[in-house]
């Protein structure tokens, strides 16, 4: 942790715009100490479940303006690639932490999302056609902060078939979702899953799983762990 930290300052990367911050993280008097605590508790995860390593390529997808990146840049990674639908977020994380840290590389591909009611960006490409830009098997790791809570179940569906490809077999991937206790529902730009129905998902997509968190309902995090079978 303290090395981690002194890590980071040494790069010296600053912290992102508040209108930047403030969508990610919500509008908060504590704005700049959450927007760090999360990322830095989201590394410490990664670390606890070794998805973090320097023979690791690191897929983050939904990266936003880098919450959980500049945090990453100091970790031993091979290689780390996030993309994102706000172009100033990536721009600013291009110029910002792609100039210290050159093995971190941030893409903006202008997907759909209900979430353009917050952040203004209604994009231009449908999640059923959106394949990753990527190889088969590139990755070893893939993270999902924040990204399915935002999507309906079809759109959950096709971005885990994209990442069982994307991952290398024994790969993982770290995702979040919020669950209804009761109907599916969804309220502005949340999506509230059926916890039964994300795991068959899950499952018919050929992932084993596990959810190494407490099961919440609401706006809680469930983060489950996702592997793609080794055979």
């Amino acid at each position: 942790m303290i090395q981690a930290e002194s890590e980071q300052s040494r790069l010296s990367i600053p912290l992102p715009p508040k209108e930047f911050m403030k969508l990610v993280s919500g509008d908060r008097p504590d704005l700049d100490t959450h927007f760090e605590e999360v990322g830095r508790e989201l590394v410490r995860w990664l670390r606890a479940f070794d998805l973090v390593g320097p023979d690791v390529t690191f897929l983050d997808i939904g990266c936003g303006c880098g919450r959980i990146a500049r945090v990453l840049a100091c970790e031993p990674l091979r290689a780390y690639v996030g993309f994102d639908r706000h172009p100033e977020m990536i721009r600013w994380c291009q110029e910002e932490i792609t100039s210290r840290a050159p093995h971190f590389q941030f893409h903006c591909f202008g997907v759909k999302s209900a979430y353009w009611k917050l952040d203004g960006h209604q994009g231009s490409i449908d999640v059923s056609g959106f394949r990753f830009p990527f190889r088969d098997c590139e990755f070893d790791t893939c993270l999902a902060s924040s990204v399915f809570t935002h999507m309906p179940l079809a759109e959950v569906d096709h971005y885990l078939s994209e990442l069982h490809r994307v991952l290398r077999p024994g790969g993982r991937l770290f995702a979040s979702i919020f669950c209804s206790r009761k109907e599916p529902c969804v309220q502005e730009a949340n999506y509230y899953h059926d916890r039964s129905e994300f795991i068959r998902t899950v499952e018919r997509h050929g992932f084993a799983w596990s959810l190494p968190g407490p099961e919440g309902y609401g706006d809680d995090h469930n983060w489950y762990l996702l592997t793609r079978p080794r055979t």
